[in-house]
């Protein structure tokens, strides 16, 4: 549905706030510069400034007592793509259009605070900390500087993002506060430390010894005083606007939500918000309620911008001088996650400064001052209470409805029949509706819990436990696109591709499909010789036409097919949308690496590990081009590198092992061998490399042992077969080795009656 525009309806059903009023702006009241930073996952009730005993925030508190501080800030939404969208928009999310996380992206049509700030004249960056908020998902526009490097993070937990902690994010943004610039900027800076799983640093894990949660916010606390320190040691933080607030909250158990996505309460929409600078009065704390849309038009206001036409919020400048927030105001806010990873129904919701009301299957009613957490829904009786909110919430609807979804063109391979005959049918309108009946999310928590469960199993590769979880939650939700994903790799893992496929097939009649469910499905159908998996490739490439995976995946693949051609032209299509994008640079290396040119290889792979220091493949890459130069060094560096990005591996001790027993320090070969033996106890290369060394050390036994399993992992390897026959001959165990020299013969005769002509040990068979 086309927006009609904000006026008069916006104005009253949601955004009676205070115009600005008189008073000095801009740089004429010092008001030079502008410092956002947005807290991940931040409950305003879990800061000092807003009463809460067990926080480790100084930095926080001090600014709440040098600046303002509103009470009640709402979350348009408790996910961190639409809710920043809003703080850097001005607009709500169905009017912005993007609605939930790596679905959607911020349309190239509206204007952004960073813009506005561009076009005044202002020097702008941003630092962010959270693959989430990468620059193809729209928010880098009007940005000069948009820093989403996180090369220096890790991969969390299954189901969770890439992400990098408070001391990278605060370095990557002081470097650029210290460069040296004649005029105004705007710098916004993410932590997204308090998402979880909380593993707060030792020393912040201390401060907050009954809570890792808050453990993780005084972590980012940290780095936010650290750049406010910088600004007092620059002698700026006194011409500088400071804003802090967070994208939304974090259900810790309260109405059976972990974490955040489903629900709409306090717990995951009430958001800190405090302003800091001289003109502002300090310590002013604001009640009544006041959204992350009133953001964009404050801040403009106070660095003396007119603000863009048709925002949804409003100034919050006259109510800060006013000391009152107008008591007749509704914020809005809406959860779109559990239609798009599950086919649940998604919430909208308007909250006063008194009362909540909650737009669901089952409508909620909730008296904020009886019960501040909402734990007594008092529908239907309270029906002529809720009936303004009801009324309110239809007309911002009837407004418009914008869905700027990221969709798969003709993306076929079935599933949408069967879903429909199980009840969902998913249509296409803008507001991601569905036809018929969809669940209340109030009824599927035990779903979610069980999802949780799941994703445990999956991170902990306990396949069997994970394929029954699974199951009964596709059984229970159909159309949970998050479940049926997750189960598709729980079959991959049990051997079961086929009906992996089917699964992963099943996604595409889903309206949470994105970019890396088309590059799995691309995996399975290559990898059962489908023809679509081209196909995929070309969908999730017009999918996100910004994120250079996909062709860099086409890279790796043609690679494999050997047409080095299409491979590197594809490798340098993803390096034309991101420079430092890893997996192209180490396909390039890999290619150059192949064809012996090793100089290019060298520049390629090293390029690939500085723009990714946890990209192990380049790192294991990395160091065979300094084995094909002969130095050991080098590659022994290079390999520790990638035990460092990816612990825990049989690969490397077995190329360690490797270098030791070329350079003859057998000792340490062996060691290096016996710990990949530990890790992986079937791993072929360990056990037969383990065996070969033992055998040279004249540990016969040892070395029987060790070429036995190696021969029980691969029946038919010709090399096992007569080093496994030498070492039981060796130790004394004649029988043992006929037999092994016998499958040799089998395997072939040839080549086996060349080696006991060579071998004394296996002449010796038999005689």
């Amino acid at each position: 549905m086309a927006r009609s525009g904000p006026s008069a309806l916006l104005a009253a059903a949601v955004l009676l706030g205070a115009a600005g009023c008189g008073g000095a702006v801009g740089p004429a009241a010092g008001i030079d510069n502008l410092l956002l930073v947005t807290f991940d996952t931040t409950r305003a009730d879990h800061l000092g400034a807003y009463g809460h005993a067990g926080a480790a925030t100084p930095n926080l508190d001090r600014l709440a007592a040098e600046g303002v501080r509103f009470e009640t800030c709402v979350a348009v939404a408790p996910i961190t793509l639409p809710a920043h969208a809003s703080i850097l928009t001005g607009l709500l999310p169905i009017h912005h259009g993007a609605r939930h996380n790596g679905t959607h992206a911020l349309p190239e049509d509206v204007p952004t605070l960073a813009a506005t700030l561009s076009a005044a004249g202002f020097d702008t960056a941003a630092v962010v900390s959270a693959v989430v908020l990468d620059s193809r998902y729209g928010l880098d526009r009007g940005f000069r500087h948009y820093d989403d490097d996180l090369s220096a993070g890790s991969t969390a937990m299954v189901g969770m993002l890439r992400e990098t902690d408070a001391a990278d994010t605060t370095e990557r943004a002081l470097r650029w506060l210290r460069r040296p610039r004649p005029g105004r900027w705007f710098l916004w800076v993410h932590y997204f430390d308090p998402h979880s799983d909380y593993a707060p640093p030792p020393e912040f894990a201390a401060r907050c010894p009954d809570s890792p949660y808050d453990g993780e916010i005084a972590y980012a606390d940290d780095g936010l005083g650290r750049l406010l320190d910088e600004l007092r040691r620059s002698d700026r933080l006194d011409r500088t606007l400071v804003v802090v607030t967070a994208d939304h909250g974090e259900s810790l158990g309260e109405h059976g939500e972990s974490t955040h996505g489903l629900f709409l309460y306090d717990a995951t929409t009430r958001v800190p918000l405090i302003l800091r600078h001289p003109a502002l009065p300090a310590g002013r704390c604001l009640g009544g309620v006041v959204s992350q849309v009133d953001l964009v038009p404050t801040v403009l206001e106070l660095l003396g911008l007119p603000a863009p036409g048709g925002l949804d919020g409003r100034s919050l400048v006259g109510a800060i001088r006013a000391g009152r927030v107008p008591e007749r105001r509704y914020a809005w806010s809406e959860s779109s996650s559990p239609f798009f990873q599950h086919g649940w129904a998604e919430l909208r919701a308007l909250r006063s400064a008194t009362a909540r009301y909650v737009e669901a299957p089952r409508p909620e009613f909730y008296d904020l001052t009886a019960d501040p957490g909402e734990e007594h829904d008092l529908l239907p009786a309270a029906g002529d209470r809720a009936a303004p909110f009801r009324a309110a919430l239809a007309a911002l609807v009837a407004s418009g409805v914008r869905d700027s979804r990221l969709a798969p063109a003709d993306a076929g391979g079935g599933g949408l029949e069967e879903l429909a005959g199980l009840g969902y049918v998913f249509t296409e309108d803008a507001g991601g509706g569905v036809e018929g009946e969809r669940a209340d999310p109030k009824d599927k928590v035990e779903e979610w819990r069980l999802i949780q469960r799941a994703f445990v199993l999956v991170g902990e590769k306990k396949w069997v436990e994970a394929e029954a979880a699974l199951r009964e939650l596709v059984a229970a939700s159909p159309g949970s696109l998050i479940a049926r994903r997750h189960l598709a790799t729980a079959l991959r893992a049990l051997g079961r591709p086929r009906e992996a496929l089917g699964e992963l097939r099943r996604c595409l009649a889903l309206p949470g499909v994105n970019a890396e469910i088309l590059l799995d499905l691309a995996v399975l159908e290559r990898e059962l010789g489908e023809k679509e998996w081209r196909q995929r490739v070309d969908q999730a490439a017009a999918l996100e036409p910004r994120d250079p995976t996909p062709w860099a995946r086409l890279g790796d693949w043609q690679a494999e097919d050997g047409d080095e051609t299409a491979a590197r032209a594809s490798y340098r299509r993803a390096l034309a949308l991101d420079e430092a994008f890893a997996p192209a640079w180490r396909g390039l290396g890999r290619l150059d690496l192949a064809a012996g040119r090793l100089d290019r290889a060298e520049e390629e792979l090293a390029r690939a590990t500085v723009a990714d220091p946890q990209a192990f493949d380049a790192w294991l890459a990395f160091a065979t081009v300094a084995e094909r130069r002969h130095d050991s060094v080098a590659a022994a560096e290079r390999l520790a590198r990638a035990e460092q990005a990816r612990p825990g591996t049989a690969v490397v001790p077995v190329r360690r092992g490797n270098l030791a027993f070329r350079s003859g320090d057998l000792a340490a070969a062996e060691r290096f061998f016996r710990q990949a033996v530990e890790r992986r106890p079937n791993h072929f290369e360990a056990r037969f490399n383990l065996g070969t060394v033992l055998l040279e050390r004249g540990d016969a036994a040892g070395a029987a042992e060790q070429l036995a399993a190696a021969c029980a992992r691969r029946p038919q390897e010709l090399p096992a077969l007569l080093a496994a026959a030498a070492a039981h001959q060796a130790a004394g165990r004649p029988e043992e080795a006929a037999g092994f020299l016998e499958r040799a013969r089998e395997v072939d005769p040839v080549a086996t009656a060349q080696a006991v002509a060579a071998d004394p040990l296996l002449a010796a068979i038999g005689d």
